[in-house]
């Protein structure tokens, strides 16, 4: 429950800052989904909580989870964390989502008694990965950068840096606003291409 709890936390106060930078909570919520790092805390969170209720969820699925959590951990700790500088709030959601999660969810695996894994569940493990890579690239971005990290706080890059801030606020806005607007109107089409997993 422990897990369970500091996951849904750590999601809550990630969303609480997206809708803070872009003011509409529509707006944000389409962005919290966007991110690889917030569906697979998400998961996992789902996961902690079914085994606190002691109705736990299937090996398999366990499996599925572990493996993209532990990606989110790895992908931005190996290539992400060095490019930008969160502050304040930003940065207790960054390492409790990156970091915290990633860890509390892989010593729950690996102590939970399970049957032993085959080479199907391994390949399964690769579906939710794989299927974010379709998903993010139908919803539109660009490839990596912005995939893992859900920057939401102003970064501290000197005097003008706020105006920066606002005019990618405002950048944000259009590009979410105009993607919303053409699912509306191809509600078979997603039309937008995005990222990669890890956001």
């Amino acid at each position: 429950m422990l897990g369970a709890g500091l996951g849904g936390a750590a999601l809550a106060l990630q969303f609480a800052l997206i809708v803070r930078q872009i003011g509409t909570p529509w707006l944000a919520a389409w962005r919290f989904v966007g991110f690889f790092t917030i569906l697979s805390n998400l998961l996992a969170a789902f996961v902690l909580f079914r085994a606190a209720m002691r109705r736990p969820c299937s090996p398999r699925l366990e499996f599925g989870c572990a493996t993209a959590i532990v990606m989110v951990g790895l992908v931005y700790s190996l290539l992400l964390r060095a490019t930008w500088s969160p502050q304040g709030a930003q940065k207790l959601a960054d390492i409790a989502l990156h970091d915290v999660a990633p860890v509390l969810f892989l010593l729950y695996f690996l102590t939970r008694p399970r049957p032993a894994l085959s080479l199907s569940d391994a390949l399964a493990a690769l579906a939710f990965p794989l299927g974010y890579v379709v998903y993010a690239r139908a919803r539109g971005g660009r490839w990596l950068v912005r995939v893992l990290v859900p920057r939401s706080e102003p970064a501290r890059r000197g005097t003008d840096g706020a105006e920066r801030d606002r005019a990618r606020r405002r950048l944000f806005r259009r590009r979410d606003g105009a993607a919303m607007a053409v699912q509306r109107a191809q509600p078979r089409d997603d039309a937008r291409k995005c990222a990669f997993p890890f956001r």
